[in-house]
């Protein structure tokens, strides 16, 4: 006997609800299913027991175990329940067939243990890691990725704290998330660079190609996500919620990973934070008023720290002490 198309709908949507992933007309569908008749209650109660069949390598071995539960729970029944007894046992007949035809999907579907990884990059270097499914994260000083050793679920999900590039590996059927503290970015394939560093008052995401979708916490309406396609630079501003769209050179915001830096009317509290991240040292700005300066520039990572001070020094003329590996910024 072939199972039915609809026995594969509900079997579908059982197996999604089972496994945490379902979409909302599938549970509506499992709900309604159940509502049907006692028999379907007692039969969903069977496959949710997913643990007592998970133990078992033997198909025969679960018919049997399968028959042997349910007419345990028969012979406690009274004579005048044979009749809807019979329908506990045909429905029982389905629960089989639907087993013995979908084993091999509800192997797949247990998730086995997987470890996390965590990778920590130091100030004053970066690196580059391969995940399991073949994306390529570049991460920069000061940051941290936690990822799984391998992805076994319907979705690739990492969490970042600082900065990295992603070369996403295409998988239209598990989209890859990117957690970033309150923000979420959602891909299927592509290359963006996503910054969010704890000590910062914004995350920015940048796209360089393809398309990534970027959620504040969990999204209840549009406001809360926007949909980025290349050379759009969304920046979340963490003192009041907002986010923003602007359009950019998208490559420029990604040259961290080619021993570059790029500065843009960047405020000079910022860009010491880079600087410090970037060459292990320690900057204090002790003029107010030098902190939100504004600098813009490009500066290749093999110039001396020194370097870049003094060219920023004579954009505005201030002056700074060294002591071991601490900077002092002030006024002249």
């Amino acid at each position: 006997m072939q199972m039915s198309e609809e026995n594969q709908h509900i079997w579908d949507a059982i197996s999604s609800v089972l496994n945490d992933n379902a979409t909302s007309h599938e549970i509506q569908l499992v709900e309604d299913w159940m509502k049907e008749s006692e028999g379907n209650r007692k039969l969903y109660a069977t496959i949710a027991n997913i643990g007592f069949f998970r133990s078992m390598g033997d198909l025969q071995e679960i018919k049997e175990r399968v028959r042997q539960k349910l007419e345990n729970k028969i012979a406690t029944k009274t004579l005048t329940r044979r009749v809807r007894m019979f329908q506990v046992l045909s429905a029982a007949s389905v629960a089989l067939l639907i087993l013995m035809g979908s084993w091999m999907i509800v192997r797949k579907s247990i998730v086995e243990p997987v470890a996390i990884v965590e990778t920590t990059i130091a100030n004053g270097c970066k690196t580059t890691i391969t995940l399991s499914d073949g994306t390529v994260v570049a991460l920069n000083s000061g940051s941290t990725i936690q990822y799984p050793s391998h992805f076994n679920s319907n979705s690739r999900e990492v969490k970042l704290v600082g900065e990295a590039y992603f070369e996403v590996a295409k998988d239209a059927k598990h989209p890859f998330v990117v957690h970033a503290q309150d923000m979420h970015v959602r891909v299927l394939g592509t290359h963006f660079n996503v910054k969010a560093y704890p000590e910062e008052d914004k995350i920015t995401t940048t796209l360089l190609e393809g398309s990534v979708r970027v959620t504040k916490g969990r999204a209840t309406s549009n406001l809360n996500s926007q949909l980025l396609v290349p050379n759009e630079q969304l920046i979340y501003n963490k003192t009041n919620s907002r986010m923003e769209i602007r359009k950019v050179d998208a490559n420029l915001y990604a040259s961290w990973k080619d021993n570059q830096y790029y500065f843009e009317n960047e405020r000079f509290s910022t860009i010491a934070k880079e600087l410090e991240r970037g060459y292990n040292m320690k900057i204090i700005i002790n003029t107010a008023s030098l902190r939100n300066e504004t600098f813009s520039g490009t500066f290749e990572k093999k110039e001396s720290f020194y370097r870049i001070l003094d060219i920023m020094k004579k954009q505005r003329g201030f002056e700074y002490q060294i002591h071991e590996d601490t900077i002092s910024i002030f006024d002249n």
